[in-house]
């Protein structure tokens, strides 16, 4: 600031003419309104945790326990040592319960009691064709679909391709949130008992039968 001819002036750059400490004092106040207060209390409360955890979380037999699962020298080793740990942790009752926010637990359920439905249709029919006709041509009445419709299926295959229409359905990228990385951040092995059913049920349960049609 400058008085000329009687006049108050305003310097242009106010700032550059303060005390060293002043100015340091207003980047400080500049910093800590500007997000500065919320970066200081996410440092703070990550270095809580850290060492709540490292005084009481991970004491006695859970310590032992994690120690274990990183001292493992191979896959098999390292899954036996995390389900000893999940079990501990209580994460068996967690895995056990369907219900989860982060993913569609009634759709899978649902498709779960189809998919394992259509494939014990699937099997019997193919049974009951193999016995009754002994691996022959299906007669004309099966191969037009006269017992009720299908499309020119056989009795024997109609129950595998509903099964194979509903496999493509549900082998979609994250169907029913079963992807999500929360489904799998709270156990070290594996996750949901309904989800792992799912996955075994899609890609696993229904290939023989789509190789012997």
């Amino acid at each position: 600031m400058a008085v000329i001819d009687n006049c108050v002036c305003l310097d242009a750059y106010p700032f550059v003419s303060l005390p060293h400490p002043s100015r340091a004092l207003t980047h400080l106040l500049t910093y800590l309104t500007g997000g500065g207060v919320v970066r200081i209390l996410y440092v703070m409360t990550r270095f809580y945790i850290s060492q709540y955890e490292y005084w009481i979380t991970w004491r006695g037999r859970r310590e032992r326990l994690r120690r274990k699962l990183r001292s493992t020298k191979n896959y098999e080793e390292w899954k036996l040592a995390a389900k000893e740990l999940d079990s501990y942790l209580g994460a068996d009752t967690w895995k056990a319960e369907d219900a989860f926010a982060y993913y569609d637990y009634s759709t899978i359920k649902k498709v779960v009691a189809d998919l394992w439905r259509l494939r014990q249709r699937a099997e019997e029919e193919e049974r009951a064709e193999s016995t009754v006709n002994g691996k022959s041509q299906p007669n004309s009445e099966e191969r037009n679909g006269d017992d009720g419709g299908g499309g020119g299926m056989t009795r024997g295959n109609r129950a595998a391709g509903e099964l194979r229409e509903l496999v493509k359905a549900c082998v979609k990228s994250n169907f029913g949130g079963i992807e999500s990385f929360r489904m799998y951040s709270q156990t070290y092995y594996g996750t949901k008992d309904r989800v792992q059913e799912f996955i075994r049920e899609r890609m696993f349960g229904p290939l023989h039968i789509f190789f012997t049609h």
